[in-house]
């Protein structure tokens, strides 16, 4: 009994370790490849520094040069996580996990008179867009086609300090960078008085379902807006590698969600999209199962989460009790081994009583067969042999054996008498 309990005390703590060793986070080690341009590198470093700060997490920052790079460094496994504009073209081996604001273009430009078409806004002018590859280059590309410029006489420059049109996606103007705006103005598309009812920004919109109108509201940008401007905006979304576990990315989700008041200090459109209800069918690239789980609130249970390990500890339980079932059959075979040696003892004196010729002899036996009986007990004591049917009959015997040699000791001693008195 005492080895059966230590072999089982000593399976328990195998299996509670391992149990206990697998569940026990492993540090996730992702890299973060981020663009120059503001808000996405400071939020990108807010990303590292929130996840840094939990012990399943380790992060490491990579400058980028736009979303298309970006995306190819996630494709070929150079980078884990990344921030790209929502309408970036789609690959499905790239998963979103949140949206996290929009990013509002701003076309300002410079005139004494307000312009309300495209094409007089943009031919015959230099133009900044934004370096090859980033979401306002493109954007803005798409824009020529939509509106049918004529892209011979569109001079796009490279210095955005040198252009008469300046383009971006990005966050609100800080307040310190409307100085030395004054003599620029915020091209609207259209009248905001026609957002909802056919709007040119609304026909934008449909041919790129990814976009979104923004109305930049009255006194934003206080010169650049006495009054509403009707703009696009696209949101910017944290994506992954799909082959990230989901597990990991949960984990990530709900952290970012709970921390997500330190990404308003950066940009206060974050409000507008990093919360648990943002609809994420209208994402470009297909939300990661970790995520999504997340966000529907399908948390994974611990039989979920666990289910390849707990396969592995009940394979080890399995196995466990079926070795301890051999183990007790075989001590078991041992002990019914020993029990049989005593049966073998005791039936040859037995089978020897006819053959005992004086008293002296039939005591001798009677105390070998007394001696049998103590080192059955003495083995029964240390738990050799086991108080079961088998050790009942070997009593019964015993008994029997006795009786048969106290008769023979009765003859014998009856017999000499006789002798004595002829």
């Amino acid at each position: 009994m005492i080895f059966k309990n230590r072999f089982l005390s000593i399976l328990g703590s195998v299996v509670l370790s391992m149990l206990f060793a697998s569940c026990g986070d492993d540090i996730q080690k992702y890299r973060i490849i981020y663009s120059a341009e503001e808000p996405i590198g400071q939020i990108s470093k807010q990303i590292k520094d929130i996840l840094d700060q939990e012990d399943e997490f380790s992060t490491e920052l990579i400058i980028g040069h736009g979303s298309i790079a970006n995306v190819d460094s996630l494709l070929k496994g150079s980078a884990d996580l990344a921030i790209i504009e929502n309408h970036t073209p789609v690959d499905g081996e790239i998963k979103s996990i949140l949206s996290l604001y929009p990013q509002i273009l701003h076309i300002l430009y410079q005139s004494e008179e307000e312009i309300t078409d495209f094409k007089q806004l943009v031919e015959n002018k230099s133009i900044f867009i934004g370096p090859e590859g980033s979401g306002t280059h493109r954007f803005m590309n798409d824009l020529f086609v939509f509106f049918e410029v004529d892209i011979s006489k569109v001079q796009i420059v490279d210095d955005p300090f040198d252009c008469e049109i300046y383009c971006a996606f990005g966050d609100l103007i800080k307040e310190d960078n409307l100085l030395g705006l004054e003599d620029f103005r915020l091209y609207s598309f259209g009248d905001v008085e026609r957002q909802g009812r056919g709007s040119i920004a609304e026909a934008i919109c449909l041919k790129f379902p990814q976009l979104k109108p923004f109305i930049i509201p009255k006194y934003t940008y206080r010169q650049l807006t006495p009054e509403p401007v009707l703009t696009i905006a696209v949101d910017a979304v944290l994506v992954a590698r799909k082959d990230l576990p989901e597990e990991s990315i949960y984990e990530l989700t709900k952290i970012l969600f709970h921390n997500h008041q330190e990404f308003t200090e950066i940009s206060p459109l974050s409000y507008l999209d990093l919360t648990e209800n943002f609809d994420f069918n209208k994402l470009n690239f297909p939300l990661h199962e970790g995520a999504r789980k997340y966000i529907e609130k399908d948390n994974p249970g611990f039989f979920e989460r666990y289910a390849e390990l707990i396969g592995v500890v009940f394979s080890l339980l399995f196995a466990g009790v079926s070795g301890i079932i051999s183990f007790t059959k075989w001590r078991k075979q041992v002990k019914k081994d020993r029990i049989d040696v005593f049966y073998k003892r005791i039936i040859d004196i037995k089978n020897g009583i006819s053959k005992l010729k004086s008293p002296s002899e039939v005591r001798g036996k009677i105390l070998e067969l007394r001696l049998e009986q103590d080192k059955a007990f003495e083995l029964l004591i240390d738990e050799k042999l086991t108080a079961d049917e088998s050790f009942r009959i070997y009593m019964e015997l015993h008994k029997e054996i006795l009786n048969s040699l106290l008769l023979r000791n009765k003859f014998l001693n009856k017999e000499e008498v006789t002798k004595g008195v002829a």
